[in-house]
């Protein structure tokens, strides 16, 4: 492995379930709409977009702050998106996301190098990586916005029932109807993930 696909291989896959209600990041998003708009041509309703600027920049933000060299993963198929089911995508994330993110390249914005599928099967395949660029990474800084105020949004479904595709032959998120049994993983799961939110794990020195 090279030295530029070690550093892809760093990677988190794309969230489409954070979301905050810090008016830092609002006046973030907002910000970066009127730019991309205006600067970059990005169309769209000004509610989708501003959804979907938001989300981006939650994932930019949070993997940064976690590591400056950790990328974030992303598909650009358009059937990607297409079949996430809605359990699953409560921020109703879609193909608008590529047209963001490649709006913010242009702007110079995000570091992106797009991926690779190898059909013959002697190479690996890999999906679409991105990164905030120094001049994003500024402006999180001139606002102060941090990640302490990300978190998933409130329905966001934490029981995911994975079944093979036919087609891809991979796993993917499927469909489900909840049972007494889901709803009880679902409890438990809560309550652990509220645990783990409470408590804070330090190192003494």
């Amino acid at each position: 492995m090279d030295f530029k696909a070690q550093r892809l291989a760093n990677s988190n896959k794309f969230d489409v379930s954070l979301c905050s209600d810090d008016k830092k990041i609002e006046i973030a998003v907002d910000g970066i709409f009127d730019k991309l708009t205006t600067m970059a041509g990005l169309t769209g309703q000004e509610r989708r977009l501003k959804r979907h600027i938001k989300v981006l920049l939650l994932n930019l933000l949070s993997n940064w702050e976690a590591d400056p060299g950790l990328y974030t993963s992303y598909d650009r198929g358009s059937n990607h998106y297409s079949s996430l089911d809605k359990r699953y995508n409560k921020n109703e994330i879609s193909r608008k996301l590529i047209d963001v993110v490649d709006a913010m390249v242009a702007l110079g914005w995000i570091e992106n190098h797009k991926g690779h599928y190898d059909r013959t099967g002697k190479n690996t395949s890999h999906t679409s990586r991105m990164k905030a660029s120094v001049p994003l990474v500024g402006e999180f800084r001139r606002l102060g916005i941090s990640s302490s105020s990300v978190k998933l949004f409130k329905n966001a479904e934490c029981v995911i029932m994975r079944d093979r595709s036919p087609k891809s032959k991979k796993q993917v998120n499927v469909s489900y109807k909840d049972t007494a049994k889901t709803k009880k993983m679902r409890a438990d799961l809560e309550r652990y993930n509220g645990l783990i939110k409470r408590t804070s794990i330090k190192l003494a020195c």
